[in-house]
């Protein structure tokens, strides 16, 4: 994929560090233009300095001469993004315009749940049905670890909390296991009914942490892929925990995965590409540390049967430290071991990629 960045060079020069950051680290995967007013010396060199490279810069003098500045590139490169904090319009759908500031602000968040901006997420909703090609999984990896588990405790009837596509649900499902899965978005489990359905799997549109079932002595329950941590206020942990503690036998497993987002740079940015033969994507994220929370954006750049088309996606996840989840625990729930991957190492705080904590229910 060719894609070109275009910066708007006085807004750049005003921008905040959180903003420059992010215009530094795309810098390096894509080489910019700056589009000046005029010439002007000192303006070039403060950019330079800014970004760290020597920019490509372009003269134009008004609105109308950059729109067919960008428009005429637009036929030279597969995609352009035009970072501007001023509205345009173009009638070419490879022609991306974005804000500076285009992530949500976290402060928005100290009182509510995650969850409330999760329910709005463009991979949960009308994008669900591309769920499948926008995630770097290895969902037979996973859903071997836990059927390791499982055998050790002759667990059949399970329930996935936040099950997604229930990509895991469909390969358990096949090993002889009895799925309920659990999930808020009713995209999710449309895509799960259609792409993932097995006599064995229940799925249902509830929210983990109200659902009521009829079934009140379930083996086992799992929460994967960093997805409890959308409960970003403890009452919200607290609501889901309690709940499938309810839905357990005494003695029932209780699995939560994450990723160990405190060993994770402060800033990644990168690139996953996927192709099938009726779409071609390409995917830029950009995921940034911000205490115990986890910002990401997801740039798609997507070519869909000759069709191109944008979309930018967000999300936000907290880090709850294992003691942290002991405490919320409290009783309920006896820790039996903490695993740091999905090959069945033991977790390392300092070092390990995931943290997967298994728990068993005390009644």
């Amino acid at each position: 994929m060719s894609l070109k960045l275009v910066f708007h060079a006085e807004e750049l020069l005003k921008i905040n560090d959180s903003e420059l950051n992010f215009c530094k680290k795309i810098s390096k995967l894509f080489k910019p233009i700056i589009i000046l007013d005029k010439k002007d010396v000192s303006i070039e060199d403060s950019i330079t300095k800014k970004i760290e490279q020597i920019p490509l810069f372009e003269y134009e003098k008004n609105k109308q001469e950059i729109q067919v500045f960008l428009l005429n590139l637009s036929n030279q490169e597969d995609w352009i993004i035009f970072f501007t904090n001023d509205n345009y319009i173009f009638s070419k759908n490879n022609i991306v315009v974005l804000k500076y500031h285009f992530w949500e602000d976290l402060n928005k968040y100290k009182h509510i749940s995650f969850t409330e901006h999760a329910k709005h997420k463009l991979l949960y909703n009308e994008f669900s049905y591309n769920y499948m090609n926008s995630i770097a999984n290895n969902t037979n990896l996973e859903t071997k670890f836990l059927i390791n588990i499982f055998k050790k405790e002759n667990i059949v009837n399970i329930i996935d909390c936040c099950c997604g596509v229930g990509r895991h649900d469909y390969i358990l499902a096949q090993n002889g296991y009895h799925i309920t899965g659990i999930d808020i978005s009713p995209k999710q489990i449309e895509t799960a009914n259609m792409i993932h359905s097995h006599d064995n799997i229940n799925y249902i549109i509830s929210d983990v942490r109200n659902f009521r079932l009829k079934k009140r002595n379930f083996d086992a329950s799992i929460c994967m892929w960093t997805t409890y941590n959308y409960f970003s206020q403890i009452s919200d942990l607290k609501l889901f925990l309690n709940n499938v503690w309810e839905h357990l036998k005494n003695n029932g497993l209780m699995i939560l995965e994450s990723k160990n987002i405190p060993i994770l740079d402060k800033e990644r940015l990168y690139m996953r590409n996927k192709e099938t033969n009726d779409i071609s994507m390409n995917l830029l994220v950009y995921k940034r540390i911000l205490g115990n929370v986890q910002n990401s954006q997801y740039f798609y750049f997507i070519n869909e049967k000759g069709q191109k088309k944008f979309l930018l996606d967000e999300e936000f996840v907290r880090f709850y430290y294992l003691d942290e989840l002991i405490n919320i625990l409290d009783n309920k729930f006896k820790l039996i071991t903490v695993y740091g991957n999905f090959y069945g190492d033991l977790y390392n705080p300092n070092k390990s990629e995931r943290m997967i904590s298994v728990w068993r229910a005390v009644k």
